[in-house]
């Protein structure tokens, strides 16, 4: 579980890996915030599903500290 700063708000995500993505699945109210996924392509973070980019580097930074603390 990770917070993510959407539209000013700040919105729980759940973090799933499944299929090469990491899909972000918005935990609150359901439908208000949109659920977005990112990939690792040749050493960087792509967008599978258009988003604002102060977005992505929240989630490019929850993903990577995440994966750091697992080494």
């Amino acid at each position: 579980m990770t917070s993510v700063n959407v539209e000013r708000q700040t919105v729980k995500y759940l973090v799933q890996f499944d299929h090469e993505n990491y899909h972000f699945i918005a935990q609150d109210i359901k439908g208000s915030y949109p659920d977005f996924s990112l990939r690792r392509e040749h050493d960087e973070w792509v967008l599978v599903n258009p988003l604002p980019e102060e977005v992505k580097k929240q989630a490019v930074d929850a993903l990577e500290g995440y994966l750091l603390r697992q080494h």
